[in-house]
């Protein structure tokens, strides 16, 4: 497996660790009575964005340097 295949499952176990952290503030927050907190880093796009281009480099890297 490329390092770019192998990449693709730790940017999604990342993405979603980081987004369960969020979900875990925001309900600690409710919970303790305060205001909600709003996401200050888009953890959802940013993953999306992250799997984006680590596919996008494994494609060209297997298209075009034959690995």
């Amino acid at each position: 497996m490329c390092l770019f295949c192998a990449a693709v499952p730790t940017v999604l176990s990342l993405g979603f660790a980081a987004r369960h952290e969020q979900r875990k503030q925001q309900t600690q927050a409710a919970t303790r009575g305060l205001a909600p907190v709003i996401p200050s880093v888009p953890i959802g796009q940013l993953t999306a964005a992250a799997l984006a281009v680590v596919v996008a480099a494994a494609v060209a890297y297997h298209t075009h340097l034959g690995g």
